[in-house]
């Protein structure tokens, strides 16, 4: 299952998902297993992928955000429209101590 966060907190999935909470996070469901046994990391993650969220969603060509695991530790993901060098230049590599990531989802229609 893929998901991603878009504005306003709204979820767009390819599947359906268990109920996410009302954080930008998604709350600590929404965190991959490895990261959820860790209530302090959780907490530092969903608060670093709000800071991202926030910085980069109005960018045009930004579908979402995520979380999930790169090479085995947590990470943010940033879902694009396309592959763009000139965006990607825009995005941040990191956010508190954790990897961003870029993705190509395609487009991704907002409920």
């Amino acid at each position: 299952m893929c998901c991603a966060l878009l504005g306003a907190g709204s979820l767009a999935c390819d599947q359906p998902a268990p109920r996410p909470s009302g954080s930008v996070g998604g709350g600590a469901n929404a965190l991959p297993p490895a990261a959820q046994g860790d209530s302090a990391m959780s907490d530092a993650l969903e608060r670093a992928q709000a800071r991202v969220t926030r910085q980069v969603i109005d960018l045009e060509g930004v579908t979402g955000t995520a979380l999930g695991l790169c090479d085995g530790r947590p990470c943010i993901k940033i879902y694009l429209e396309s592959d763009s060098s000139a965006l990607r230049r825009r995005l941040p590599r990191s956010e508190s101590g954790f990897p961003v990531v870029t993705e190509v989802t395609g487009r991704i229609r907002r409920p």
